[in-house]
Formats: C-alpha cells, sequence, structure tokens
C-alpha cells in the first residue's frame, strides 16, 4: 500500500480513471470475449448481479462503456457541464455545499 497521502474528495474520479485504464488495457492485451467473460464473473463475485443472465448483461453495458471511451465519446462531462450550466441559472452562481461533488 502506498504512503501517498491523497484527498480524499478524489478518490472516485481517481478510482473511475482506474477502471477505464484496466477496461483497455484488458481488452487490448486479452480480447473482448476474455474481458466480458471475466467482466462477468467478477460482477457476480462481488454481488453486483445476482445471476448469470444479468452478468452477462452487465459485461456488455461494461465492454461498450468502454469502447465509447475508447471511441473519444465524452458523455459524462458533457452532461455534467449542462448539469453545471442548468444549476449556475437556477441558483444564480451559488456553489454546492458539498465537498465530494464540488
Amino acid at each position: 500500500m502506498s504512503s501517498y497521502k491523497t484527498n480524499s474528495q478524489y478518490i472516485p474520479e481517481m478510482r473511475s480513471a482506474s477502471e477505464a485504464y484496466h477496461a483497455l488495457r484488458a481488452i487490448k492485451t486479452h480480447g473482448a470475449i476474455a474481458y466480458k467473460t471475466k467482466i462477468a464473473q467478477a460482477a457476480l463475485n462481488q454481488g453486483v448481479a445476482q445471476n448469470e443472465d444479468e452478468a452477462v448483461k452487465i459485461a456488455d453495458q461494461e465492454y461498450a462503456h468502454v469502447c465509447r471511451i475508447k471511441n473519444g465519446y465524452r458523455l459524462n462531462e458533457e452532461a455534467n457541464k449542462e448539469l453545471k450550466a442548468d444549476k449556475a441559472k437556477e441558483t444564480k452562481g451559488a456553489c454546492n455545499s458539498d465537498p465530494l461533488f464540488a
């Protein structure tokens, strides 16, 4: 375990970047079929999926999400910018007081 100290508000973003990195590397190294198989197994192991059908659906969704990232789509970034703009219009520039989402 690293002794590097991080500001806890950035941990979700770091995990997300790490997940994307590992997904892209796994697909590039092992191929889509092996990746989807292991994602389905991980979904079952971690209790995200309750059965094999659900695990396969989750694996398909994860693969599609990673492919969009790989292809340069930035859906979440655009949505976040629009939500911030909408909120700024509603609150006339008031800041979100929750430091996790600030």
